[in-house]
C-alpha cells in the first residue's frame, strides 16, 4: 500500500487535467459553503444511427427531463429504461449475463436481451414502435447504484447495437438516470515528465475512483484504471496575518 500511494503522490504535476468527479464518492469533505450541494444528477437520453439502421432511422436525438418522460424499472439482473419524448418514444434494456449482475464494465457480444444465451449479457433497443429480432452489439455501464430492496437507482450507461446482423448499421445512444459526472481526462504536452505526452481519458466502465478529505482541509480525487493511477489534491489558500 505504501508503494501505490507514493506512485498516485508521484503523478500530481503540470500535467494539464480536466477533472469532474461525482459527489459523494468519500465521506464528509471539508469543501466551501457555495460548493456543498454538488453536480446535479442528470436523467437523459441521446441517440444517434447511421442512415440504414433500422430503428433509428438515419435520425439523431436528445431527451432530458423535465421536457421528456424517463422512468427506470428493474435490478441489477435487468434493467429498462423507457423515455417519451413529445412524438418519440424508446425502450432500451441492458441486462447482464444470466444469474449475474451489472457492475460498472464493458459488456460485449451481447444478445437480444429476452432470448440472450450462455453467458451473453442482454441488449434490446426500440424506438416508435421499431424493434429488432436480432441483437449483435455491446454496452458499458459507467455507473450504476441500487437500494435496499436491490432496485437500481442510478444508472450511466452507453450501448451500440446492430439489427439482424453483425454488419449492419450500428445505433448508439447513452442513457443516464440521476447520474452525477464521473470522469477523469488528462491531456500533456511531448516533454512533459508527468503525462508522458498522452491523453487519457477515464470512466466508470474502466476505471475507480476516490474521493477523500486531504490534510490541510483540501480534498483528494484517486483514479485507478488502464495501467494507470492518478490523484490529484485541491487545497484551500492559507490565510495569511
Amino acid at each position: 500500500m505504501r508503494t501505490r500511494l507514493k506512485r498516485w503522490r508521484r503523478s500530481v504535476g503540470s500535467a494539464a487535467v480536466a477533472l469532474c468527479a461525482a459527489a459523494g464518492l468519500g465521506g464528509a469533505l471539508a469543501t466551501p459553503a457555495a460548493a456543498a450541494a454538488g453536480p446535479t444528477p442528470v436523467t437523459s437520453y441521446t441517440y444517434t444511427s447511421v442512415a440504414g439502421d433500422y430503428i433509428g432511422q438515419g435520425k439523431a436525438g436528445t431527451y432530458r427531463e423535465p421536457t421528456a418522460k424517463i422512468t427506470l424499472t428493474g435490478d441489477a439482473g435487468a434493467v429498462r429504461i423507457r423515455v417519451q419524448g413529445t412524438d418519440d418514444s424508446w425502450d432500451v434494456e441492458l441486462a447482464a449475463p444470466k444469474g449475474d449482475q451489472l457492475r460498472p464494465g464493458i459488456y460485449r457480444d451481447a444478445e437480444r436481451a429476452a432470448f440472450r444465451t450462455g453467458r451473453s449479457p442482454g441488449l434490446d433497443v426500440g424506438g416508435n414502435g421499431r424493434g429488432c429480432n436480432e441483437v449483435y452489439g455491446q454496452f458499458s455501464v459507467d455507473q450504476i447504484a441500487t437500494d435496499a430492496s436491490g432496485a437500481v437507482t442510478l444508472l450511466d450507461a452507453s450501448y451500440t447495437q446492430k439489427c439482424e446482423s453483425a454488419t449492419a448499421q450500428p445505433l448508439k445512444g447513452t442513457v443516464k438516470y440521476r447520474a452525477l459526472p464521473l470522469s477523469y481526462t488528462y491531456k500533456s504536452d511531448a516533454g512533459d515528465w508527468v503525462g508522458q505526452g498522452k491523453s487519457v481519458t477515464h470512466t466508470g466502465a474502466t476505471s475507480t475512483f476516490r474521493l477523500s478529505d486531504s490534510y490541510g482541509g483540501g480534498v483528494s480525487f484517486g483514479v485507478e484504471g488502464k495501467r494507470e493511477y492518478w490523484t490529484a489534491e485541491f487545497r484551500p489558500p492559507t490565510a495569511s496575518g
